[in-house]
């Protein structure tokens, strides 16, 4: 996991300035027109054949340091009402970017230039998981602060020049309620945000890549991105934009490696024991006569093996306390969840695709662990953490849920960690002074049950399969979506002479 993908940015300079005629052909195929009109213009006919809306269909932003620290200034004021969705005027977009020095962020872009909606899906089929790209218009004097992101980014160069300046991460792997906070001055000295609260979780970061700990102020990576220059950010390093001419225009494509990781593999592996695939539970818990041929020694040994998770799972789903909703696999899958918010491991992206795998293994030394043994590695060491202190682990957990259970805002509810019942168990515990013994005697079982009960190969191969077949069908979704809305821009799908049933294989050319 440590060389290779999400690890370490990469620049690619681009001699697209030697030949400007060859680079405005290729610069239309990806970007609709070379002006702020033409782009906006593309916008509205494609998705409303209406008025532009503010968030929905362009963003207009800008930020300013007042008292040291930095805010983001939307505009939201095109009308009385001051709303955020309020149609607004192409004049008016114009307006705020020539003469308040916003930055205009068009979104989707992907839907209206065949040759950036192809390699939109490119990357996607390489990486497995969704993409989206916008194009940023910026004049001189607009910057950004260090901000990061939950996606992997490739920043691509098409007019103007721009200063990229690249950190190396204080929060490792961020998920998007972590993304684009603003990092302060008085931060930049830092360590990363959330190593310290590993240990008071119970789970030690030992592991981690000590290089990402040591961030400094010192940039890891500074250039000037021009036309045709490619700079890909992994997530969750650090990234400030500033624009040094009259005027600069960037597409970026952000990839969302965070919707599938190594969290909610451990989850779909406590959730093979829970369920049982292979047969009746019944059928495999009665024994039975085996005596002669080799297949049903085989037989045997699988049903073995089911009766071993079967007694896992009798005390997995046990529950915590006869009064309580609340069983022992619910408070280990919240374990998992508010784990992932402090430990960068398990925030880690899985599975790879096996375009990426043959990427990465040309990279990876052999005796390096592979995805299923790091999975298997993830999951024993925090099964041991919890095992040898269970009060380490859940405490710091149930407190978690509690406090963000009072909280109004949404997007950082308890929900985000746990079932209702959790929740309210959660609350009574907080009342408590200590977790009672009971409690945590239980849970240090439970997990060693977890540990016992797991299978990571079995899980592996079927977490990758089910992705892959989920991917084909977004996929072919994904490709009649971006072909039905690029010609209605009088633009060639770049696919229509592939078959309509099947994504065609761009493994070579990656």
């Amino acid at each position: 996991w440590r060389d290779s993908v999400q690890m370490k940015p990469m620049a690619i300079e681009s001699n697209a300035r030697r030949d400007r005629t060859a680079w405005m052909k290729l610069y239309r195929t990806f970007v609709p027109g070379d002006s702020i009109e033409r782009v906006l213009q593309k916008n509205v006919s494609a998705f409303r054949r209406g008025p532009l809306r503010l968030s929905e269909d362009v963003v207009l932003s800008k930020w300013e340091q007042k008292n040291g620290q930095w805010r983001e200034l939307e505009l939201d004021s095109f009308s009385k009402s001051g709303s955020r969705r309020d149609v607004v005027s192409l004049d008016a977009v114009k307006a705020s970017f020539r003469e308040d020095n916003f930055e205009l962020c068009v979104r989707r872009e992907e839907f209206r230039a065949s040759g950036l909606a192809e390699l939109v899906m490119q990357i996607e089929q390489l990486f497995g998981c969704s993409a989206e790209a916008s194009a940023f218009f910026s004049s001189q004097g607009f910057g950004t602060p260090s901000l990061y992101s939950a996606a992997d980014t490739f920043i691509i160069g098409f007019d103007g020049e721009q200063r990229v300046t690249l950190h190396r991460p204080q929060v490792q792997f961020p998920y998007k309620h972590q993304e684009h906070i603003p990092l302060q001055p008085d931060e930049l000295n830092r360590t990363e945000i959330n190593s310290s609260n590993d240990a008071q979780a119970g789970l030690d970061d030992s592991d981690s890549d000590s290089e990402a700990h040591d961030w400094s102020s010192e940039p890891y990576l500074e250039l000037d991105v021009r036309e045709g220059d490619v700079v890909y950010v992994p997530r969750g390093w650090i990234a400030k934009l500033e624009t040094l001419r009259d005027f600069a225009l960037r597409v970026e494509i952000a990839v969302h490696v965070d919707q599938f990781t190594v969290r909610d593999a451990m989850r779909y592996v406590l959730r093979d024991i829970i369920h049982v695939f292979s047969q009746d539970e019944e059928a495999f818990m009665k024994p039975r006569d085996f005596d002669s041929s080799d297949d049903e020694i085989d037989q045997d040994a699988r049903d073995t093996d089911e009766r071993w998770r079967a007694g896992s799972r009798a005390i997995l789903i046990q529950r915590v306390r006869s009064s309580s909703r609340v069983r022992w696999v619910d408070l280990i899958d919240t374990a998992i969840r508010v784990a992932a918010d402090l430990v960068p491991d398990l925030r880690l992206f899985y599975p790879r695709t096996h375009a990426l795998e043959r990427v990465v293994s040309t990279w990876r030394d052999e005796q390096e662990p592979n995805e299923e043994e790091s999975l298997r590695d993830i999951i024993l060491h925090f099964c041991e953490a919890g095992e040898r202190d269970p009060e380490a682990l859940l405490a710091p957990v149930l407190d978690t849920v509690a406090e963000h259970a009072d909280e109004e805002d949404e997007s950082s509810s308890a929900q985000l960690y746990a079932s209702e019942p959790v929740i309210a168990l959660a609350r009574e515990m907080q009342a408590s002074e200590t977790l009672p013994r009971t409690l945590l005697k239980g849970f240090a079982i439970a997990i060693a049950e977890f540990a016992k009960g797991i299978d990571c190969a079995e899980s592996h191969e079927r977490i990758k399969r089910d992705h892959a077949a989920a991917e084909s069908r977004r996929v072919l979704q994904r490709r009649g979506d971006l072909a039905r809305i690029l010609k209605l821009h009088g633009q060639r799908s770049p696919w229509a002479s592939a078959s309509p049933s099947a994504p065609s294989n761009h493994d070579d050319e990656l």
